[in-house]
């Protein structure tokens, strides 16, 4: 059985008293899982949920069965739960959910927490205040995500010039984040074979990244976004122009192509950042992706067309 004590760790149980930790207690079961593991598939039958004790998950929708092809929806960490929408009537599961690292979770029976709200209903009350605070909470980071997007999307459909894309789009993101007191977009350019920074906030004036610089080379290797929560577990980063006590990075990826990246940085604060902002700043540079590969085409098709009027014949 799990004790009480281990429950009032958690976000979700603080205020609850050591009676009703106990009693909840008495109706989780423990299990375990490996970094890769399916936890939950989308589709099949919800009759439990979990609240993960340690490690992370990540809840994914399939977007092509065929290519694979996946968004994230969220990333979840310890006191965190998943799966309790079945509580509100879901008899499906609506998305998968994977461990990105070994992890230890807490499992709840819906047959097992119905009888302990018929003997005492004074602790579901209890619960479901407590699970519909970590509903609102995430309905609010959806909104944001929703109108950011929304924001950004009216921007790559109004601007057909590179850079001033890129200086909007930057400027969207850091009003919406407001954890970030700093920040910069860079982009590739092939013919100095650098990442050109086009806009920066609350940073030095340099004006390139190199191909080796250390978070270059992380991203290239892992191409996935990269959050630095205490900057000293991470010593390689401290020397660059973006060093910051927390950091979060996302990538610019055009299918296996890093075309740029997004930085966004708190230069005093750890833990700065959280995953529902890790998942907009993503979404975000999947847009710019996009826009950036059309502008480019479009670009080169009518400096073809020019050539082709210029094009003299014998």
């Amino acid at each position: 059985m799990v004790e009480f004590k281990e429950l009032a760790k958690l976000p979700l149980f603080t205020g609850l008293s050591e009676e009703i930790l106990s009693s909840i207690s008495r109706i989780l079961r423990e299990e375990r899982f490996k970094a890769g593991s399916l936890v939950i598939r989308e589709g099949d039958p919800a009759d439990f949920f979990y609240i993960i004790h340690s490690g992370e998950m990540e809840v994914r929708k399939t977007i092509d069965s065929e290519s694979q092809k996946h968004k994230t929806l969220a990333i979840l960490e310890e006191g965190d739960i998943f799966g309790e929408m079945a509580l509100f009537g879901e008899e499906l599961r609506a998305a998968d959910v994977l461990a990105i690292q070994d992890s230890q979770l807490w499992r709840v029976d819906f047959k097992d927490f119905s009888k302990l709200l018929e003997v005492d209903p004074r602790l579901g009350i209890q619960l479901l205040k407590a699970i519909a605070n970590i509903l609102i909470f995430r309905l609010k980071a959806i909104n944001q995500e929703l109108a950011t997007l929304y924001e950004v999307s009216q921007i790559i459909s109004s601007t057909r010039n590179i850079g001033e894309l890129l200086r909007k789009a930057f400027d969207q993101v850091m009003r919406d984040v407001r954890s970030a007191e700093a920040g910069f977009i860079a982009v590739w350019n092939r013919y100095n074979e650098e990442f050109d920074i086009c806009c920066s906030s609350n940073l030095p004036d340099n004006k390139h990244l190199s191909i080796e610089d250390p978070l270059i080379l992380e991203l290239q290797a892992k191409r996935t976004p990269l959050m630095v929560r205490d900057i000293s577990q991470n010593p390689a980063l401290e020397k660059g122009l973006y060093k910051g006590s927390s950091m979060l990075i996302s990538p610019i990826l055009y299918k296996d192509e890093l075309l740029g990246l997004i930085g966004l940085i708190h230069p005093s604060k750890k833990r700065a950042f959280g995953y529902s902002q890790m998942v907009l700043l993503s979404s975000v540079c999947t847009n710019l992706a996009s826009a950036l590969k059309n502008i480019e085409k479009e670009d080169e098709d009518l400096l073809k067309e020019r050539l082709a009027q210029k094009k003299v014949y014998y």
